[in-house]
């Protein structure tokens, strides 16, 4: 199975996946709901006939929505990219620069998320390259020549932008497996962070599921220990963020926390 991404996102599970698809395959669940989709990289690979993706950050709701619903126009937007003469400094700037029509647009809106995050420094969608400007635009074509496979996909999703404590109480049951991947400690990448009443209100409500779950938190974090226990499993994974002398750590752990197995 050819490994599908939409857009370069922080803390994607890109590595995972493997893992994370095991867990779900020994569920025997009929649907997969990815409770913090994000960039939808971990419900992409699951293989899942049955997938809810939620996620509270409306431009990547919007991005999963308009590729649902509205591909072909979503594409349109694609090739005039593509064509388009324009540097990435130029587009940029276009972008910037849109009339009150385009910015009401939510196919175009989509675009721009998806252009952002796979422009830009690590996925965050905030600082973009300045250069090897050659390299930015081949990725890219990478990323939209399986456009095609990741509408296939989400074609069949259900999507909501919900409060990860209304989704799981909407959506958990006896068929259901929900995957977890929340905020984590100390990490500011996201429109919406946790707090500790956060992290406190997602323990509660774990232990009262009545289908199967997945969560996980990077390890090391005494505030996640503390709330949820020690995890189940631990996994070592190689460290890409970086490379040779310019990374911090050679390999990342992971823990898991899951009622399906111990391991």
């Amino acid at each position: 199975m050819k490994k599908l991404r939409l857009i370069k996102y922080p803390g994607s599970k890109w590595v995972s996946i493997p893992d994370i698809r095991e867990v779900w395959k020994k569920s025997n669940m009929e649907a997969f709901a990815d409770v913090f989709g994000g960039s939808a990289t971990v419900s992409l690979n699951m293989g899942a006939e049955n997938v809810i993706y939620n996620e509270l950050n409306t431009q990547l709701y919007n991005l999963l929505l308009s590729l649902r619903d509205s591909y072909d126009s979503f594409m349109e937007y694609v090739k005039q990219w593509l064509t388009s003469p324009k540097s990435f400094m130029e587009f940029r700037k276009q972008l910037k620069e849109e009339s009150d029509e385009k910015r009401e647009d939510r196919t175009y809106s989509a675009f721009k998320t998806f252009y952002r995050y796979n422009t830009t420094f690590g996925g965050m969608g905030e600082t973009y390259s300045t250069s090897r400007e050659k390299s930015t635009f081949t990725a890219m074509g990478k990323t939209i020549g399986v456009l095609p496979a990741i509408h296939k996909t989400i074609s069949t999703w259900k999507l909501e932008n919900m409060d990860f404590l209304a989704f799981i109480r909407k959506y958990d049951s006896e068929k259901t497996f929900l995957y977890m991947d929340p905020p984590y400690p100390g990490k500011n990448w996201y429109e919406h962070n946790f707090s500790i009443k956060d992290y406190r209100d997602l323990s509660s409500v774990r232990k009262e599921m009545r289908g199967k779950y997945l969560m996980n938190f990077d390890r090391g974090s005494e505030q996640i220990t503390k709330v949820f226990g020690e995890p189940q499993f631990i996994r070592k994974y190689e460290n890409k963020n970086g490379n040779g002398e310019d990374m911090e750590e050679p390999f990342r752990y992971i823990s898991f926390y899951t009622n399906v197995l111990n391991k």
